[in-house]
């Protein structure tokens, strides 16, 4: 189960490469300008942004999934990149451990900034040199209240940040802990047991590859037309 999985995390990680890359070179309709010729409109900015997220974002899920390997054969199971039920969120990496732990993982990848660092404020915001990036908090903690209500146990939340270091390695919220990659292992490995058994077949049932869920999404907006 854990190699289809992994299967499964990779086919999806090239389906985002090849988004970005099919945004990044997409055709806009061509304008004509004469009888024999065609204008190419090109790629917004904003597509470009676009693009550049998607593929940053499937590079940051890529590095934590391979972070993350080695738990397996220390009785871990992973699941990657799977839907919420109910939203149309996603949720990167799912670890249940052998002793019936379970870490949701958010991964983060931030293009370094000589001299920035990833650090949070006495009121709670978090800062990557002068940027504001709370909002990926408040995402996350959405994501997971889906989570929360879904599950019979709450789990451990790690939001896990490539590229710029974190300050003191470890940034704890009361209900997040923001680590750098350095860390990812060990903040795993310290969760603590549910005390629930089962907890594999649970999230296998609910949380289902998000490929799968947008399908579903698409098939029935179709089907409302």
């Amino acid at each position: 189960m854990v190699g289809f999985t992994v299967l499964v995390h990779y086919y999806l990680l090239a389906v985002a490469l090849a988004l970005a890359a099919a945004v990044l070179a997409r055709k806009r309709p061509h304008r004509s300008v004469g009888p024999d010729r065609t204008e190419r409109i090109s790629p917004t900015t904003d597509d470009l942004a676009k693009a550049s997220r998607l593929e940053q974002g499937a590079v940051g899920e890529k590095t934590t999934a391979e972070l993350l390997a080695p738990l397996v054969q220390e009785g871990w199971h992973l699941l990657h990149d799977r839907g919420i039920p109910g939203a149309t969120a996603n949720l990167d990496h799912i670890a249940i451990g052998p002793k019936n732990q379970l870490v949701v993982i958010d991964s983060k990848n931030w293009t370094p900034v000589p001299g920035a660092e990833v650090r949070l404020l006495t009121d709670g915001r978090l800062l990557y040199g002068r940027n504001d990036r709370t909002e990926q908090i408040e995402t996350f903690l959405w994501e997971l209240k889906f989570v929360r209500e879904d599950l019979p146990v709450t789990p451990k939340a790690i939001m896990v940040i490539h590229g710029p270091s974190v300050r003191r390695g470890r940034l704890p919220l009361p209900n997040l802990h923001i680590v750098g990659a350095d860390d990812l292992l060990n903040a795993v490995r310290t969760a603590q047991s549910t005390g629930k058994p089962d907890l594999l077949q649970h999230c296998l049932t609910r949380f289902r590859p998000y490929r799968e869920q947008e399908q579903e999404i698409a098939r029935a907006v179709s089907a409302r037309r």
